[in-house]
């Protein structure tokens, strides 16, 4: 994993974002921050390797997650040493994603997921950008992230492995239903998820299992009429509006 800091002011507070597959710091350039906060960028997860070292200094944390990045956010952060940091939690929102991303009703269909990986191409590749960003194509490839396409199909299969390799806990092999972490009791689960925003027009997780995945494990669901990248929608998000 990667961690870029997009603004680093030595402030008290950092909003800490996990970004999507396929981010970088391109993507997110050109958004204002919110006042009084640093941001750091976590992305390319090629490796779940995190240093939470960098989030020492920080008296609050704003926890922001984005599409398969709300899955590595929970897991980083649910794990065995990360108590200061959970501690420091003073908001959680996940985008566009949920803790069963590939999932036949709670995140990307199991099918869809597989071919994607399995048939990524130039191709492929395009018409899935063309799907997730809708509107705001055009501003995506003008803010591409410098990743080549061999990379991004490593980060999605090491995503993959990383899900499924973990079943009964994380993934979507479940030992019995009460072992997805959908039906753990909130009180039992290390994050706690204020606010799920699900986007209407999102072609990527459908609305229809973000909401099913989220009814009874965040706070507040927002629903918007975004797509799964909506260059508005974070704009705002960032800035914290």
């Amino acid at each position: 994993m990667r961690q870029y800091f997009l603004k680093k002011e030595g402030s008290e507070s950092l909003l800490l974002f996990f970004g999507g597959w396929g981010s970088g710091p391109e993507l997110f350039s050109d958004c204002v921050i919110m006042p009084g906060h640093d941001c750091m960028l976590c992305y390319d997860y090629r490796t779940p390797d995190f240093d939470c070292s960098l989030l020492d200094n920080y008296r609050n944390i704003y926890l922001l997650a984005w599409s398969m990045g709300v899955w590595v956010a929970d897991r980083i952060l649910s794990g065995d040493g990360m108590e200061s940091a959970r501690g420091r939690l003073v908001r959680c929102v996940a985008v566009g994603g949920t803790l069963a991303p590939i999932d036949d009703t709670m995140g990307i269909p199991v099918p869809v997921f597989k071919g994607t990986l399995e048939g990524m191409s130039a191709p492929v590749l395009a018409k899935f950008r063309r799907r997730m960003c809708g509107k705001d194509l055009g501003y995506f490839m003008e803010h591409l992230p410098d990743r080549g396409p061999d990379e991004l199909k490593d980060e999605l299969a090491s995503l993959y492995a990383q899900v499924t390799e973990n079943p009964g806990k994380y993934g979507t092999r479940y030992a019995s239903a009460e072992e997805s972490p959908m039906a753990l009791p909130a009180e039992k689960r290390r994050i706690h998820w204020n606010i799920a925003v699900v986007g209407g027009n999102d072609l990527i997780f459908p609305a229809s299992n973000q909401l099913e995945a989220w009814k009874d494990s965040a706070d507040r669901i927002l629903q918007t009429d975004s797509a799964h990248y909506d260059r508005a929608l974070f704009e705002r998000l960032l800035k914290g509006v």
